[in-house]
């Protein structure tokens, strides 16, 4: 089976969310099972191709907005495999600027739109000219949506290829009126009535009608493949998806469990097993060591390492930091964002220190130390279509505290279930965060019990071996059509 990934983003390489895990893991596990999968994304300005040993394999020229732009095409492997990963450099729409924002030179409000445009139009040609012919060209979220979209320029669907589409993160949609969409070959014609913008009925959804021409949609979730299809989290797209009900799959992300991998982790204090549990409180110990936290094996640590957004429930942690229900808590976040709740944070770790340390960055190796350190991981997101930290959790034995919904609730199993992991709360309030906070510090007052919760949860099997053959399942029931 030939697959090709075009995605916005790749982990370690170019990596906002979740988004850039999957497409720098799945690849990996689907050649595990003899798949021959490829990965291409942008090569971003910020992207130091000697490091990764890219090599230029190629220079194609792209007409895009009335223009030809030459657009150069590097060689590398994703990390740790040999997954070939294909750069397409360009000055202009490429390699200027963030992944997800322009230089501040850049006044065009629509230049991520077009970015992403130029892009999908030059990995269709990247594929075309391989002559690598995939069963399946694989895009996720607005971004590589419209590849579903493009006219093949042989006439023939990217040499007869079957288009699947991963909803990541329904939230984010990408707009374009006539003109913008004429860039890449398309007319207003072909978009559905059901895709126009309720603000401005110039403009129509292409990652709404991306969805209803995919040959197969899935998400990252059985849970979230379900409550997308209601108004409540279906972000307006809900009647779009409820056409295509029938071909939407949630099949669950994985984690890297090698590179995710307490006993042979190198940015931990002291590595860990199942069976050498009692090394961990020495990470909590550092970690509070290095936050500037009481060092105190009875204290309650909790863990955050979060986007600081509305989605992720910040105003729950706040409120929970605010009003904690024992004097023993503590707190480490780790985490950017909303500048709001980024001063919030550090005027609570000002006040509070000693209880509260507040990070706000994004750093791998102290993401590490949070996961082996704390005692429990919080995420009390309003919605989560998978969601990776609460996994990573589970593998270093620090128990997760979730709000019970998308992702969360088919990868955390209750306390009180015989095989339980964590705690769930199912009301997205103050009073139920604080009252599932108090249940888990009771909890862990009892070393016997929680002990039980921390073995269940680094047992499980949150690998992407198991999601990879329910994704080569999926390939196959739709290039069989």
């Amino acid at each position: 089976m030939r697959i090709s990934f075009v995605a916005a983003e790749v982990a370690p390489y170019a990596k906002v969310g979740g988004l850039a895990d999957v497409v720098g893991s799945l690849p990996k596990a689907l050649a595990d099972l003899g798949c021959l999968p490829r990965v291409i994304v942008p090569r971003y300005e910020h992207i130091r191709l000697a490091d990764m040993g890219a090599e230029q394999v190629a220079v194609f020229s792209i007409p895009f907005a009335g223009q030809s732009y030459n657009a150069k095409i590097y060689r590398s492997q994703l990390l740790h495999a040999r997954v070939p990963l294909y750069l397409i450099d360009q000055p202009i729409w490429l390699s200027s600027g963030d992944i997800y924002r322009q230089k501040d030179s850049v006044s065009d409000s629509s230049f991520l739109l077009k970015r992403f445009l130029f892009f999908c139009l030059a990995a269709q040609t990247l594929i075309t000219k391989l002559r690598f012919a995939p069963h399946i060209v694989h895009v996720h979220d607005w971004m590589t949506a419209p590849l579903c979209l493009l006219p093949d320029p042989t006439g023939r669907n990217a040499n007869g290829s079957k288009r699947v589409l991963t909803i990541h993160n329904i939230g984010n949609e990408g707009f374009a009126n006539a003109e913008l969409l004429n860039l890449v070959g398309l007319t207003l014609r072909s978009f559905s009535p059901l895709t126009r913008s309720k603000d401005d009925h110039h403009f129509f959804n292409t990652f709404a009608q991306a969805i209803l021409e995919a040959d197969c949609i899935n998400t990252v979730s059985p849970t979230y493949a379900k409550e997308i299809l209601t108004s409540k989290f279906g972000g307006g797209l809900e009647r779009v998806l409820k056409k295509r009900a029938r071909n939407l799959r949630g099949i669950l992300n994985g984690i890297d469990t090698e590179y995710f991998n307490p006993a042979s982790d190198q940015f931990i204090a002291e590595p860990f097993t199942q069976d050498s549990l009692k090394r961990k409180p020495a990470n909590k110990r550092d970690l509070q060591k290095n936050l500037g936290l009481r060092v105190s094996d009875p204290a309650f640590l909790c863990g955050i390492v979060t986007r600081l957004s509305e989605q992720k429930g910040i105003e729950l942690l706040i409120h929970a930091m605010k009003h904690p229900v024992s004097k023993d808590m503590q707190f480490a976040i780790l985490g950017e964002g909303n500048a709001e709740y980024e001063e919030i944070l550090r005027s609570l770790s000002h006040d509070h220190s000693g209880q509260i340390a507040f990070s706000a960055r994004y750093d791998s190796h102290l993401a590490r130390k949070i996961y082996a350190g704390a005692d429990a991981f919080l995420m009390p997101s309003r919605y989560e279509p998978c969601g990776l930290a609460q996994l990573i959790a589970l593998r270093y034995g620090t128990v997760p505290i979730v709000h019970d919904t998308g992702g969360l609730h088919d990868t955390v199993v209750d306390f009180r279930k015989r095989n339980g992991q964590g705690f769930l709360f199912k009301g997205f309030a103050p009073k139920e965060f604080l009252k599932v906070l108090d249940a888990a510090r009771r909890e862990f007052l009892v070393p016997q019990r929680w002990q039980r919760l921390q073995l269940n949860g680094m047992s499980a099997d949150h690998s992407w071996q198991r999601s990879a053959q329910e994704y080569l399942q999926m390939y196959q029931s739709i290039v069989a059509k």
